[in-house]
């Protein structure tokens, strides 16, 4: 950090007006982009375009150290300062390419709201073992700020209603950025025993372990072999008969009747058929017991 706090700090601050010279440069840049197009520039048009790379690159390096020094205010929020002014200084570019000298204010006055709303979002991105969108991290920090606020006047913390009517929003997003203010444990820190156990040692897993999670992916794809096998020991109506019996193929199983129908057959033929197609799939599973045994 002490490297770059140097490096920036042998770049020239600009004067007023300096920085309108190059805050022109920067917008002519800009309209000569628009009225190309994707065309190729004309001679003029290039050296409009350097110029206005070179005025905004100019623009950014002096006014690098405003970005440490709004870095500072965000300090301890779980974000490195050094990420902080990387992010921040996205915010300053951005606030380069549209700063407009004609209305009067300075780059530095305009590009802080930018440079805080970048540094803003990082901490809102990374800081929280979970992330949180963009608006519900907002009124998170409205809703501090209003409970700060209480406190300093020294009236009772809102309620959640309150909160909602006040800020116009449903009680159920008001809940959910209160949620942000718990805090999140980790599974390896220590938990209050005398045996030094970690907190993931003492929960109890409801699902399956590893070994029977395995297992049973084993037995499914056995099954699945033992179909296969079947299936192509199967006349074609047989086959049929077996997929919309029991929905192999998806949707509902269907009836002996309402296959027959289908079928144009007998419901007892269509049993039938379905008692040799099951003895097919039994022989299939006991043959395969034998393959594999051997």
């Amino acid at each position: 950090m002490s490297d770059y706090l140097a490096r920036i700090g042998m770049v020239p601050l600009l004067t007023p007006a300096e920085e309108i010279e190059l805050g022109n440069q920067v917008q002519a840049g800009h309209r000569v982009t628009e009225e190309l197009a994707g065309a190729s520039p004309a001679a003029d048009q290039r050296r409009t375009l350097r110029l206005a790379k070179r005025a905004k690159d100019r623009m950014v390096a002096a006014n690098l150290r405003l970005v440490v020094s709004v870095s500072k205010r965000y300090g301890g929020r779980g974000v490195d300062q050094l990420d902080l002014c990387q992010e921040g200084t996205l915010g300053l570019i951005r606030a380069v390419e549209k700063f407009d000298p004609t209305r009067g204010y300075k780059l530095s006055t305009y590009s802080f709201w930018w440079i805080r709303q970048a540094m803003q979002r990082a901490i809102d991105a990374y800081s929280r073992t979970i992330r949180a969108p963009v608006h519900v991290a907002e009124l998170h920090r409205r809703i501090r700020g209003l409970i700060q606020q209480r406190q300093h006047e020294g009236a009772g913390a809102p309620t959640i209603a309150e909160m909602a009517e006040m800020f116009g929003e449903k009680e159920e997003r008001v809940r959910a950025a209160l949620s942000l203010q718990q805090p999140i444990a980790s599974l390896s820190s220590r938990a209050n025993r005398e045996d030094g156990s970690e907190l993931g040692e003492l929960l109890a897993c409801p699902g399956s372990s590893p070994d029977e999670v395995l297992q049973e992916s084993d037995r499914l794809q056995g099954m699945r072999d033992i179909l296969n096998l079947a299936m192509g020991r199967m006349s074609p109506s047989q086959r049929e008969i077996l997929v919309r019996r029991f929905a192999l193929a998806g949707g509902e199983p269907h009836t002996l009747a309402a296959i027959g129908s289908d079928l144009g057959v007998s419901r007892e033929r269509i049993r039938q058929q379905e008692t040799r197609a099951l003895a097919i799939i039994k022989a299939s599973a006991a043959g395969l017991s034998e393959l594999l045994a051997d």
